[in-house]
């Protein structure tokens, strides 16, 4: 492909050479992180990804490849937006563009469900995942500010089915700037006038299969009844009386 400044590419290194080899890493690497390769079975203790995945088309896919290339209890850790991540930003645009447009286009990156990430973690064969959110709420002046910060992230909306005639337009962008103030406006603490903006980051946790790993029973095992677990709790001496310790001899 060619370079940013519009040469082929094809550029020569600086120690000389033809730079055939820079470019043939080049492109193994970017075919390695968009995870377009198939790993050695078994191979991995354990896996990780950062604020990536949100990228990935074919996110099942992705995470039966990495549960492949972990060993026996090896562990998958990972962290990426989603959830109701800039869902303020997503009603402002549609509801501006229906508005102007008389139609919607998707102009901000679909984002996975908590519940789906944890399905698709069991899904590729994991075990013991868990799936923790953390929401961050971000107060901008306006909404140019924020469409600035998340291009400078690398984080613009990329879907293939966005339209391309007719564009946004200031028109649009000024009315789901109104829209945005009139339904998200930032938290108490915050400017006036400035608007809300959340993130729900993701952190996911998964293991490989192994045989020393902990096992739920099998239904039906259990020998009490939630019903009767109260009057269990109740019949129990509490801690601090069975933990008493004896009394100390009298002194002569």
């Amino acid at each position: 492909t060619s370079s940013n400044d519009g040469s082929d590419g094809n550029t020569s290194s600086n120690d000389g050479s033809d730079g055939r080899d820079v470019q043939s890493s080049n492109e193994e690497f970017g075919a390695r992180t968009a995870l377009e390769f198939e790993p050695p079975p078994a191979q991995f203790d354990g896996v990780l990804s950062c604020m990536a995945l949100h990228w990935v088309n074919d996110l099942p896919g992705v995470l039966s490849q990495v549960r492949r290339a972990l060993k026996p209890d090896g562990v998958f850790l990972a962290a990426m937006p989603g959830g109701d991540t800039l869902h303020e930003l997503r009603v402002a645009m549609q509801l501006a563009e229906q508005e102007v447009w008389s139609g919607v286009s998707p102009r901000v990156s679909p984002m996975v469900s908590v519940p789906d990430v944890a399905a698709l973690l069991q899904r590729a064969g994991l075990r013991l995942c868990t799936v923790d959110v953390d929401e961050i709420t971000v107060a901008y002046p306006d909404l140019r500010t924020l469409m600035r910060h998340l291009a400078a992230m690398g984080e613009s909306a990329a879907t293939a089915g966005r339209t391309r005639a007719p564009l946004f337009g200031r028109r649009a962008l000024d009315r789901a700037q109104s829209i945005y103030a009139e339904r998200f406006p930032a938290p108490s603490g915050a400017s006036a006038g400035e608007l809300a903006a959340t993130f729900q980051i993701m952190f996911m946790i998964g293991w490989a299969p192994d045989e020393a790993q902990p096992k739920p029973r099998q239904r039906g095992s259990s020998t009490l009844s939630l019903a009767d677990l109260p009057a269990a709790l109740s019949s129990t001496e509490p801690e601090s009386e069975l933990h008493t310790p004896p009394a100390s001899p009298a002194q002569p």
